[in-house]
């Protein structure tokens, strides 16, 4: 199994370079892929912001591919939270960061209002840091 870069991913998901995605389509069958965590993030604020993928899209196109055989995402169960998370109204890349970072810390604080009561409703509590000594 290798890692890759964030273009490999992209190139799986959107197939705009029929030979680049004929490359990483190779990697994966031939290999297998690790996704890391950063390279997650990266891939959704390149969906949004660069593809104009809606939230739905990006998030049928990771479940998508964490389903691929040869593909592995670092922390899938914690990719799988997120997702989740973002079904409740939590932007992805605030999903990303509490789901990553809940696996072995006690708590997640924001000073992010919005975010805290997305998150608490979702059923993952988060705290807002308004004084702290």
């Amino acid at each position: 199994m290798v890692a890759v870069d964030t273009n490999i991913v992209i190139r799986l998901i959107t197939g705009d370079d029929a030979d680049q995605l004929e490359q990483a389509t190779c990697l994966v069958e031939n290999s297998g892929i690790w996704i890391g965590q950063t390279v997650t993030l990266e891939t959704t604020w390149v969906l949004e912001h660069l593809y104009g993928a809606s939230m739905e899209e990006i998030r049928a196109s990771l479940r998508n591919l964490s389903e691929t055989d040869g593909v592995h995402f670092e922390s899938e169960d914690r990719l799988h939270i997120a997702l989740g998370l973002t079904e409740n109204g939590v932007e992805i890349s605030d999903a990303l960061h509490l789901a990553f970072s809940t696996n072995s810390l006690a708590s997640f604080y924001t000073f992010d209002k919005k975010f805290q009561r997305r998150a608490s409703r979702s059923g993952h509590p988060i705290s807002l840091l308004t004084s702290y000594s």
